[in-house]
């Protein structure tokens, strides 16, 4: 586990795609509304994806992605 967050971007089915950042103790947060500073947090990125019903998350610099159920 990083001693840092990192930051990731999770991708919707219906094609949007949100800016978040996982933290050393496993908490995500995403961006839904920087302009109103709309946040949605989960406590890993398995409930996060859960949410977003069949979501994916992209990794920068890596080709790794993490999909809901896997």
């Amino acid at each position: 586990m990083s001693t840092f967050a990192r930051g990731f971007r999770v991708h919707l089915r219906n094609g949007q795609a949100y800016d978040g950042a996982e933290f050393p103790t496993g908490v995500v947060l995403v961006l839904e509304d920087p302009d109103y500073g709309l946040v949605v947090s989960a406590p890993d990125t398995e409930a996060l994806l859960r949410g977003y019903g069949g979501g994916r998350i992209e990794w920068p610099d890596t080709s790794t992605t993490r999909e809901a159920g896997r």
